[in-house]
Formats: C-alpha cells, sequence, structure tokens
C-alpha cells in the first residue's frame, strides 16, 4: 500500500533539492517501505517569511510540537529561530 506522505517547502526551495528528496523517497519505499503520515519540510531560516506562508500553515495545521492548540505563525518562527 502506499503510505501517506507529504512533502512541503519554502517558495525559494531550489527544485533540484525537491527533485532528488522524491527520488530518493521513492525509492526508500520502494525498497523498504514507506512511513506513513509522515511529512518533509525544507525551510529556509533564512529566507523571508512570505516564503515560508506554506511550511507556516502545514506546522499550524500538525498542531507543530504537539501544542494543543497549535501555533500561531509568530511562535513558530521563534521556534524555528537558532539559538
Amino acid at each position: 500500500s502506499n503510505p501517506n506522505q507529504e512533502i512541503v517547502v519554502s517558495l525559494d526551495t531550489p527544485k533540484w533539492l525537491i527533485e532528488e528528496y522524491l527520488t530518493v523517497q521513492k525509492d526508500l519505499n520502494e525498497i523498504i517501505g514507506g512511513y506513513n503520515r509522515y511529512v518533509m519540510v525544507f525551510w529556509n531560516l533564512e529566507g523571508s517569511v512570505e516564503d515560508q506562508k506554506l511550511i507556516l500553515g502545514k506546522l499550524q495545521e500538525l498542531k507543530f510540537s504537539g501544542h494543543e492548540g497549535g501555533y500561531t505563525i509568530e511562535e513558530i518562527l521563534q521556534v524555528g529561530l537558532p539559538h
């Protein structure tokens, strides 16, 4: 059966990186099987907030880090910043 897997990327993610990931993930799924309900995120911490909108929306939808009500975009940006 096909596992439910997603890839969510910032708008400034290079196309070659997405294609490489999809190729490797397809091969892994065929060889060892796929992990169900898996979400791969490519996030450019140095990119603009506008470029990260898809990722921020997905993290809110998934209630990132177990936060019961989901994080706001501002909270996600704070959690994602390097210390």
